[in-house]
Order: C-alpha cells, then structure tokens, then sequence
C-alpha cells in the first residue's frame, strides 16, 4: 500500500508540474497568441488523467480477485457521467466545461473501482495520505496562479520553487517517522563519502 502512495506522489508531482507551468507551456509552444487562453484547460486535463492513474492502480484488487468482468460496467458507468456533464457544461463554458467532465468522469471511474476492488480485495491504501497529498497539491496550484507578473523568468523561477515546495511539504508534515529517518540517513551516508 506504501507504494501506491509513493507511485501517486510521482504522478502527482508531474501533474503539478504541467498545471503550475501550463501558461509558460502554452506561451512557448503556441505560436499564434489567440491559443494561449488554452492554459486555463491543461491543469484540469492533468488532474483528469491524474485520476484515471489511480483508476489502475485500484483495479489491481479486481485483477486479483479475478473480478475484472466488472471494469467495463464501471467504464461505462464514468462514460455516462461525462456525457450528461458535457451536455450541461460544454454550452456554457465550451473547452473547459469538456475538461472539468472528463475530471469528474474520471474521478468517478476511480471511486467506483476503489469501492468495488476493496469488497472484492481488501487493499491497505493510506487513504487518509493520498487525501492530503491532493489536497496539497491542489494548494500549491492554486498558489501559483496568484504568481501572474509580466515577467516571464520570475513567474518560472517562483513557480519553480513553489514546485520544489510540494515534496518538502510532504515530507516534513505528512512524512512517516520510519521515512525521515531513512531521509535522514540516505543524506547523511553520502555526506559521509566527502570529507
């Protein structure tokens, strides 16, 4: 179960990574200024695909339970929420009524596999740590988009450190002690190679 925090906390991590520098990316990639209001749809993208991560991470109690006959009622269960939620967002918000559809659809899809893996399967998951590694993540977005100076360097070099901030923050305040002190000594070892 302690992996599948570690591995969500690098699919996290690259998540943050293209939602705090979204409007960077869109700047430098798009060459024609009418698309860079694109960038107000690719961190809702990236939380999206951050939530089907997790939707196969938690098959893998169906999988062993040999169960998996359940994956395609569960697809077509999120297919079904992401149709009804484009024909009541998409009108109104265009792109971005698309992307936030595909954000519950998923995030749907992803509980209803959590549920129906743990009564097949039961798997130890830090449930209550992956909970706050969300919600720190999506602190630390939201932090950046205050980060809105016309100074291209500045804003990267401040996300940049905002983003450097989100380990740091997992480490120290959600961190276990076996983890720190494990940390702790890795460092400690290397610094001891170097007199």
């Amino acid at each position: 179960a302690k992996l599948i925090t570690y591995i969500l906390s690098g699919f996290m991590l690259l998540t943050l990574l293209v939602s705090v520098f979204s409007k960077e990316f869109v700047i430098l990639m798009a060459k024609n200024p009418k698309f860079y209001g694109a960038y107000k749809v690719l961190p809702v993208i990236a939380f999206a695909y951050f939530f089907f991560g997790t939707y196969f991470l938690f098959l893998s109690g169906l999988m062993v339970a040999k169960k998996i006959y359940q994956q395609p009622l569960i697809l077509s269960a999120g297919a079904a929420v992401n149709i009804i939620l484009n024909f009541i967002l998409i009108p109104r918000y265009t792109m971005l009524g698309a992307a936030v559809s595909m954000l519950f659809a998923y995030l749907f899809v992803s509980l209803l596999t959590y549920k129906a893996s743990q009564k097949r399967f039961f798997i130890p998951y830090e449930i209550k740590r992956i909970l706050c590694l969300i919600l720190t993540a999506v602190l630390i977005f939201t932090l950046s988009t205050f980060l809105a100076g016309k100074n291209l360097i500045f804003n990267i070099s401040m996300k940049a450190a905002l983003l450097v901030f989100f380990p740091f923050i997992l480490f120290v305040i959600f961190g276990s002690q076996n983890e720190k002190r494990f940390i702790r000594d890795f460092i400690l070892s290397r610094l001891q190679r170097y007199p």
